[in-house]
Formats: structure tokens, sequence, C-alpha cells
């Protein structure tokens, strides 16, 4: 039996975009979860719901990197937008995690280490706290994105129509859904991040573990300011349509990222 590519979605409606799609499904039920089994767009993968946070996530890829061999691991689904220039519908394809709760905590401040690294002043304080995606993953993931059009539409009323971007750069872990312009800000100066979400940073730690490259892909519901719930339920099922159709378009790279058997 073929190595599938493990696909994880946090939430029901980013779950189900992909699900549907599905050839031959077969469900496994194990450990609180439901796991589908069969091919998307011909190669075979393992989809799952992990919930919210990092605990799900973790429990999620170590299930599909264990029981089912899974030969590389993608989250699908939304997150805020960070920069001043995002827009709810666009893309970011991460080719780092940063971990933004993880570090030691000093009068002067979070100083962030790699999650795992013991963050002691016996260990220096890391110029890149990071988790570096696979380079050879993201060349192909590039390669295959470059001059892919995600379809226009007009999300928000009384705005006109536009066609969403595809980014690759970080994207920000942390445990608290951001709905402050204030913090958002302050991640957007301190990480870079394009995008601040819940759960990949789980998932690049379990893919490491075992070895299988990784990748996230999040499309912008919210602008993580004060408003931010409101526009992620308006937006969260439009705009994981987006993080879905990136993730077809991504199989092949995926599935060529590992050996098959």
């Amino acid at each position: 039996m073929e190595r599938p590519v493990g696909i994880v979605a946090a939430l029901p409606e980013e779950e189900t975009l992909l699900a549907g799609l599905l050839v031959d499904p077969q469900e496994v039920r194990t450990a609180g979860t439901t796991v589908r089994l069969g091919t998307l767009d011909g190669r075979p993968v393992a989809l799952a719901r992990c919930g919210v946070g990092r605990t799900g996530a973790a429990l999620i890829a170590t299930l599909l990197c264990d029981r089912h061999a899974a030969r590389a691991l993608v989250m699908s689904g939304v997150a805020g937008g960070v920069p001043v220039d995002a827009a709810i519908g666009d893309v970011v394809v991460a080719d780092r995690i940063v971990d933004v709760d993880y570090g030691r905590r000093t009068d002067g401040g979070l100083l962030r280490y790699r999650p795992g690294i013991l963050p002691l002043p016996e260990n220096p304080v890391p110029a890149d706290p990071s988790i570096p995606a696979d380079p050879a993953l993201l060349a192909a993931a590039r390669e295959l994105l470059d001059g892919l059009a995600l379809p226009e539409a007009s999300l928000i009323p009384g705005e006109p129509a536009r066609r969403p971007r595809i980014r690759f750069g970080p994207i920000a872990t942390g445990g608290a859904f951001v709905a402050s312009a204030g913090w958002r800000d302050a991640i957007a100066g301190e990480t870079g991040a394009l995008a601040v979400e819940m759960e990949g940073s789980a998932i690049a730690e379990v893919a490491g573990r075992f070895g299988v490259p990784w990748l996230v892909v999040r499309a912008l519901s919210d602008r993580a300011g004060s408003g931010s719930h409101a526009d992620f339920g308006a937006f969260l099922a439009a705009t994981a349509t987006n993080a879905a159709t990136i993730v077809r378009a991504l199989l092949p790279a995926l599935d060529a990222a590992a050996p098959r058997g």
C-alpha cells in the first residue's frame, strides 16, 4: 500500500471541502477522531480534523505519521492576516513557522527559542527561532504555484472583486486567537509573519520528529484586529476554499517529497 500524504484541518468547514472530493473513501476511527483514507486527485491521502490548538494538531500529526505512515504532512485552513497589506482571501504558504509563545520569559520580555530547545541561559538565544520548511519541497511548491490564479471574488460588501494573492513567508503560531491590532502589529514587527494561527508549529515539530516534510497553507479569514471574530465567522467558508484549492495544487510536490513505499 502506498504511503499517503497526511492532510490536517482544524475545523469542520476546512475538512469538509476536501473530504467530499475523496475517491473510494474509507474511515478509520481512533483516538477520538476519524481519519479519512482515499485518493484525492489521483493521489493517496489520509485526511483528519484536529480541532483548534497545538495539542490536537500534535495528536493528529502523530497519528497520521505513525499509524498511517504519512509521507508528508500539510495543514489546510484559515488564519489571521498580519502585515498591513494583508487582505481577506489571500493565501500564505509557510516557508517557516515561528512559535510566538515558546521561550524564556524575562523582565525584558520573551526570548524566543525553537520549540524543543530548553530555553535556559546555557543555551544561547537563537538568531532565528523558527522551524524552516524543507527547501526542496518549497522550491517544488513555488514552481507549482507559479502562475496559478485563484478566482476573483468580492467578499466584503461594497468592495470591488479582487484576485487573492498567493504568498510564501513566515507564519506565526500562538495559543490564542488574535483579536488585537496592537498584538498583531507586534508579531509583525518581531517575526515578519504574514499570518497568525494556532496549529502550525505542532505540525512542523511532529513532522520533524518523523523525518517527513511539511507545508502549512493558510487563507486569511480576518485581519487579526478587534473585529477579527466577526470577520472570521463571516469569511471562514469562502476563504477556507482558497486554502483547499492551494493544497490540491501542491499535492504533486507533497506526493513526491518522500519514498512511496
